[in-house]
């Protein structure tokens, strides 16, 4: 199965427009990335910003990245959650499903992600 690493890639300034690198730390391909679903949640729990449009990517080769870009705005409060999902095959054609969450406070610059396969 296909291991991740997410971290920050940069950014329009207060994580508008962020970049993430996705990367696979494991020995397995993984293709048919796709980021379906993405949002910002601020603290008191609204919907700041939805992702308009699906990203695709075809291919992970084993020990290489990605980089995903988004067309989020600018962040001016800090406890703002990142929500990002994300699926993938493996060399199987087995479908793996990532939650990606990071939380954007302005002294860190960038959310630190973590990764975690979910059931669906």
């Amino acid at each position: 199965m296909p291991k991740f690493t997410v971290k920050s890639q940069g950014s329009n300034g207060n994580c508008a427009n962020l970049e993430i690198s996705i990367n696979n730390v494991s020995e397995n391909i993984a293709t048919n990335i796709s980021i379906s679903n993405a949002k910002i949640i601020l603290p008191d729990q609204t919907e700041y910003w939805k992702l308009k449009k699906p990203l695709h990517f075809d291919i992970i080769a084993p020990i290489n990245h990605i980089k995903a870009k988004f067309d989020n705005p600018t962040i001016q409060q800090d406890g703002a959650q990142y929500m990002i999902w994300m699926q993938c095959d493996d060399k199987y054609n087995k479908t793996h499903y990532y939650k990606i969450s990071g939380v954007y406070f302005a002294k860190d610059y960038y959310p630190k992600f973590e990764i975690e396969e979910t059931t669906n």
